[in-house]
């Protein structure tokens, strides 16, 4: 499924980015410099989930947040981009998203079923920068148009 959160990202590319030069960079950087990621759930089942969200309460519909949070706390790496869960996944269309990584493993605590991930590693000081600020939405943009 990788793959096809790669096509969909060359298809918002392709048709999006034709008149919009935004759209052209933000796209163009994503396939550029991300990385694929699939989920195996191992981190869910062993004692360092309890270790890593401990004092963290993760909501629904607050990735951003959530990744943000775990990636201060835990000193892990954060990624933005897009996935599947294995819902989603079945009808080709990736959904904006934020996780963490810790040993190429994926530690998402907002997805209880994500399966595909493609995102780009925004650096630790970014994070904590936008997280001391009080902003805990997405930074991707800004990173890539800050750079």
């Amino acid at each position: 499924m990788t793959a096809t959160i790669k096509q969909y990202l060359k298809q918002l590319l392709k048709v999006m980015g034709k008149d919009n030069p935004h759209a052209k960079k933000y796209y163009s950087f994503i396939l550029k410099n991300g990385k694929s990621f699939r989920s195996d759930y191992s981190w869910k089942k062993n004692k360092e989930k309890n270790k890593l969200i401990e004092g963290i309460q993760p909501k629904q519909k607050e990735c951003y947040k959530n990744a943000q949070m775990l990636t201060i706390i835990g000193k892990l790496k954060y990624f933005e981009g897009f996935g599947f869960t294995k819902g989603i996944g079945k009808t080709g269309i990736a959904i904006p998203h934020a996780w963490c990584v810790n040993e190429n493993r994926i530690i998402d605590i907002t997805w209880e079923d994500g399966i595909e991930y493609f995102g780009v590693e925004i650096p630790f000081d970014y994070i904590k920068n936008a997280f001391n600020k009080g902003y805990f939405e997405a930074v991707l943009e800004d990173y890539i148009f800050k750079k």
